[in-house]
């Protein structure tokens, strides 16, 4: 097998400089950004003892749906993470106040989240329910057939050494008694000891 090799392939200016943008956004209800207070960070590479900036043509965004204030700082960012955000009606109606032209995008969204669309989203959350209710009543099942074989397994041998206590009252041989009750001798023994 051959050994791998280090590229020493380079890009020329022109090659580099085809080279896309990418910009990453990631969206979350938890902090993301440790040691930061801010609900939007913009991270890029860089060279953490100079500073300086290897490329712009890298970089990550993270939205902090958990850090995002109450009171609006005015810029379009915050009204898209308050849409992201709303938990009621009035949430929405309160953006659209605040910003006419989100009236469109909270439409759209009411739209799709008419009452067809929550009568679907109950008959899932029907279904989840059915099948989990389902599972714990199978669960159940299973729980008394084991319950009850163990009785009845328990119940077999109390039985078996009643039968052979008395037996052995009749003063009847020990082997004899074994064989009846399908004990072992050394059970029967046992038996007679505890009696």
């Amino acid at each position: 097998m051959p050994r791998p090799q280090l590229s020493t392939a380079s890009f020329h200016t022109a090659d580099y400089l085809r080279l896309k943008r990418v910009i990453s956004i990631v969206i979350a209800d938890f902090e993301l950004a440790r040691g930061s207070d801010h609900y939007h960070n913009c991270f890029r590479l860089y060279d953490q003892s100079s500073k300086v900036q290897y490329s712009n043509l890298l970089e990550l965004h993270t939205l902090d749906l958990s850090r995002l204030p109450h009171k609006t700082d005015d810029t379009e960012l915050w009204n898209w993470m308050r849409f992201l955000s709303a938990k009621y009606e009035e949430d929405l109606e309160e953006l659209v106040e605040r910003s006419p032209h989100m009236q469109k995008t909270v439409a759209r969204y009411i739209d799709v989240t008419d009452p067809e669309y929550e009568a679907w989203k109950e008959l899932s959350l029907f279904n989840a329910r059915w099948v989990e209710q389902s599972l714990r009543e199978e669960e159940h099942e299973k729980g008394l057939a084991e319950g009850l074989a163990r009785g009845h397994a328990e119940g077999l041998v109390e039985g078996t050494q009643t039968v052979a206590i008395k037996l052995l009252k009749t003063q009847m041989p020990l082997e004899e008694i074994a064989a009846v009750t399908d004990l072992t001798l050394e059970e029967v023994e046992a038996l007679q000891i505890k009696r």
